[in-house]
């Protein structure tokens, strides 16, 4: 899962563009206490003081933990985009990517 940071405030526009890792998986899988939505939440509020108001969240198709903390922290899947050949993503093995979009506010 990773979040990247898009913004128009000022306040945050030395992070705005960069993707931010979460990588959170293996403690979902000790069992289902959100300790991964519980840290995106924690993620929330910082975005928001930071200005922001959507962040945007990308993981694999296949990565059902993933796409269940999206949605249990009121995230919208926006669609299911193929990488360009070119991207570092594409180099590794990946070829799509779930598109996450959350609204802060």
């Amino acid at each position: 899962m990773a979040l990247h940071i898009t913004t128009s405030s000022p306040r945050a526009s030395k992070i705005r563009g960069h993707s931010v890792p979460i990588r959170l998986s293996k403690i979902i899988r000790q069992g289902e206490h959100h300790y991964a939505g519980k840290a995106c939440k924690l993620l929330r509020q910082i975005a928001v003081t930071y200005g922001m108001d959507v962040l945007w969240i990308t993981c694999n198709p296949d990565n059902w933990p993933s796409r269940k903390t999206c949605e249990w922290i009121g995230a919208t899947l926006v669609e299911i985009v193929d990488l360009p050949p070119e991207n570092y993503q594409y180099k590794k093995g990946e070829r799509r990517k779930c598109r996450y979009r959350w609204i802060l506010y």
